[in-house]
C-alpha cells in the first residue's frame, strides 16, 4: 500500500518533468516581423490620417494559436511620444501556418497640431511606432502526446501551473505625410482708363492644392487702393480648393471716378503723372485649431494718367 502511495505522489512529479522537457524540446517560440507603416488607402483627410501597422506573425508547431489579445501601441513622433493605447489585433494562428494583421492607428489632426504647433505647415514628419505583442501559447497534452485516452484533455497550462506567454517589443520608422495649404500665384490686369467708367482692374487668385482632399472655400478679404489710399473693400466667399489640382478664382474690380475725386480730391486739382495702384488680399481658410491658415498676397501696378 506504501509503494502505491509513493507512486502517486511521484506521478505529477515525473508527469511534470517529463512535460516540460517536451514542451522545451516541442514547442517552438512563434516568428513576429514587422513588415511597415503605410497610410490606409482613402484615410488622409483634412480632419486626420490611418495608419496601417501591418505585422506578420508565423506559427512553426504542431496546434493552433488562438486569438491573440490586444497589442499596446505607441507612436512616436520626431522622437516625441505623442499617444498610446491598447489595440486589437484579432484572430488566430493555424498550425504551421503565417498570419498577416493589419493594425490601424487612427490620428485627429486637431489633437495632432495641439501637441506640435511647430509642425504645422511641414509637408511630412518622421514617425516610429512600437508595439507590444503577446502570444498565449495555449495547448494541451493531447496535442503533443496524441495518447488514447478515450477523448480526455488535460489543460498543459493547468498542469504546469501558469499560463505560457511569448512577449515581443518590436518597432518600424516611417514617415507621415500632413495637411497642406496650397500654393498661391496670382497676377493683376488693369484695364485701359475709362472716361465713363472709371478704372477697372481683374485679379486671378490660383490655388494649387497638393492634398489628395479638397480644402474649404476661404475667405477673400481685398483691399484696392490708389496713392495708399483705400478706394475699395470686399469680401468675400470664395469656391472650395480641389484636389490635387489647381483652382483659380478671379475678381473682378470696377472703381468710377466719381468715387476717385471724392476720396482723392487731389487728383483733380493736381493731376499725378502717375498712379500707383496696389492690390491687398487674405484668403483665409479657417483652420485656426492647426494653426495660422491665411494667405497673403500684395499685387501693384502704376497707372500713367497720360498727363
Amino acid at each position: 500500500m506504501k509503494r502505491i502511495v509513493i507512486a502517486l505522489i511521484l506521478l505529477p512529479m515525473i508527469l511534470l518533468t517529463t512535460t516540460c522537457n517536451l514542451l522545451d524540446g516541442y514547442v517552438k517560440q512563434p516568428e513576429v516581423s514587422f513588415n511597415s507603416v503605410k497610410v490606409s488607402p482613402g484615410t488622409f483627410t483634412l480632419q486626420g490620417i490611418t495608419l496601417d501597422c501591418n505585422v506578420t506573425i508565423t506559427n512553426p508547431n504542431t496546434f493552433d494559436i488562438p486569438d491573440l489579445p490586444d497589442t499596446h501601441l505607441e507612436l512616436y513622433v520626431n522622437g516625441n511620444f505623442f499617444i498610446g493605447s491598447a489595440l486589437p489585433i484579432g484572430g488566430g494562428i493555424k498550425a504551421k501556418q503565417a498570419a498577416d494583421f493589419v493594425i490601424p492607428v487612427t490620428i485627429q489632426f486637431v489633437d495632432f497640431f495641439k501637441s506640435f504647433v511647430s509642425l504645422w505647415k511641414q509637408e511630412k514628419i518622421d514617425i516610429r511606432v512600437a508595439m507590444e505583442i503577446i502570444i498565449p501559447l495555449d495547448y494541451d497534452i493531447l496535442d503533443i502526446f496524441k495518447p488514447n485516452n478515450n477523448g480526455r484533455s488535460i489543460d498543459l497550462n493547468g498542469l504546469l501551473g501558469e499560463e505560457k506567454i511569448v512577449k515581443w517589443n518590436i518597432e518600424k520608422s516611417s514617415t507621415l505625410p500632413l495637411p497642406q495649404l496650397p500654393k498661391l500665384t496670382s497676377s493683376f490686369k488693369l484695364e485701359k482708363p475709362n472716361l465713363l467708367n472709371g478704372l477697372g482692374a481683374t485679379v486671378s487668385m490660383n490655388f494649387n492644392n497638393p492634398n489628395p482632399f479638397d480644402l474649404p472655400a476661404p475667405k477673400i478679404t481685398f483691399d484696392y487702393k490708389m496713392n495708399n489710399v483705400s478706394l475699395l473693400q470686399s469680401t468675400t466667399q470664395a469656391t472650395v480648393i480641389a484636389a490635387s489640382k489647381t483652382t483659380t478664382i478671379g475678381q473682378t474690380l470696377n472703381i468710377p471716378w466719381t468715387e476717385i475725386i471724392l476720396k482723392i480730391p487731389s487728383f483733380v486739382l493736381s493731376p499725378p503723372k502717375n498712379v500707383n495702384t496696389s492690390f491687398n488680399f487674405d484668403c483665409d481658410f479657417g483652420l485656426e485649431e492647426y494653426g495660422d491658415s491665411v494667405l497673403k498676397d500684395v499685387l501693384s501696378s502704376v497707372i500713367p494718367t497720360g498727363k
